[in-house]
């Protein structure tokens, strides 16, 4: 862990974590229900309701196990239990996932049963879901060449080395031996502008029936009448977000809908962003920004070679990062709450 220097206590903790941090808890709580702090019976019933949850996948996941013991299947069978998100569970005060590149949110189990594999085996080795389609083609017994040159449009990369212990770290890199990373990203204009949300203009735009309707043939209509009632959402508020993790660090760039870009140098990136830094090893809770300069432990280099393992993996694995809506969506970009 850091030592604790003047001026990291929570409250300095806080103040140094990105606005895109607190208008997701703002979110959350919003939507969601808020969790009184004074109130740890909630949050119990909240974990306690997650840990069942969990309880219920592994028990489920356990059947298809045994059915593979029973049938005999092993010899040339691969069973993978993983999922798309993590829970805040609490952690920095917040529920829910999504908008939001902390660990206990995007960190996701990944138990794999395989015929080559470890006994109960465990690794600090990191990877992403674009994984998963070139791991299960290497286990169907395509080397990498033929991955590559069969599916040129598959941006993962195998993890087969690693779980049948032949590559320790892994293709991205691992906690031991930081290597390119896995990308995390979020775009979430229902999320962006909590005080658009309120005024009554995504209730407009939602809709809970259960019968066939023609909304999204009507879509257009909709949104223009949304922005004649309540205008925009703030397009300038920095609540999309690009993350790289490397197994040691993790750079966060929040961004606004108006700043889509890759950015390539330091200067792009701080002049388009709010940054996250967190190092995984000495801070797991993640408490500590060190990308926020009045931190005592700033590290411009630091965010400079992660910033460039972000621009990497953003051009591999995404290409060109293009806003996927359009700004006139609403027929106005004019403010009205807040």
């Amino acid at each position: 862990m850091f030592p604790a220097p003047a001026g990291t206590g929570p409250r300095a903790r806080a103040a140094t974590q990105r606005p895109g941090v607190r208008a997701y808890k703002d979110y959350v709580d919003l939507h969601f229900g808020r969790i009184p702090d004074d109130r740890p019976d909630l949050w119990l019933r909240h974990r306690n309701y997650l840990v069942n949850c969990m309880r219920l996948a592994d028990r489920e996941f356990g059947r298809i196990v045994e059915a593979v013991d029973r049938l005999d299947l092993w010899p040339d069978t691969v069973v993978i239990l993983t999922g798309d998100h993590g829970e805040m569970n609490g952690a920095h005060r917040m529920t829910q996932k999504a908008g939001i590149a902390f660990e206990e949110a995007t960190v996701v189990n990944l138990t794999v049963c395989a015929p080559e594999g470890r006994l109960g085996a465990r690794t600090g080795a990191v990877g992403s879901h674009l994984d998963l389609a070139p791991t299960l083609l290497a286990y169907a017994g395509l080397s990498d060449a033929e991955i590559g040159a069969r599916y040129p449009h598959l941006k993962g990369r195998s993890l087969k080395g690693v779980i049948d212990g032949a590559d320790r770290h892994g293709p991205r890199g691992s906690s031991e031996q930081p290597g390119d990373g896995a990308l995390i990203c979020w775009d979430g204009l229902h999320a962006l502008d909590n005080d658009w949300s309120l005024s009554g203009a995504l209730k407009s735009l939602t809709s809970m029936g259960s019968s066939p309707s023609n909304e999204q043939q009507n879509r257009g209509e909709q949104l223009r009448e949304a922005g004649e009632r309540f205008g925009a959402p703030d397009y300038s508020k920095r609540t999309f977000f690009r993350a790289v993790v490397d197994g040691r660090h993790k750079l966060v760039r929040w961004f606004s809908p108006e700043d889509y870009a890759n950015p390539a140098t330091l200067e792009e990136l701080l002049a388009t962003s709010d940054l996250g830094l967190y190092d995984l090893e000495r801070d797991p809770g993640e408490l500590q920004n060190l990308a926020h300069p009045d931190h005592p432990d700033h590290d411009l280099a630091l965010i400079a070679r992660m910033g460039a393992k972000l621009h990497a993996l953003v051009e591999r694995e995404i290409g060109e990062d293009r806003r996927p809506f359009d700004l006139d969506m609403f027929g106005t970009r004019e403010v009205r709450q807040g």
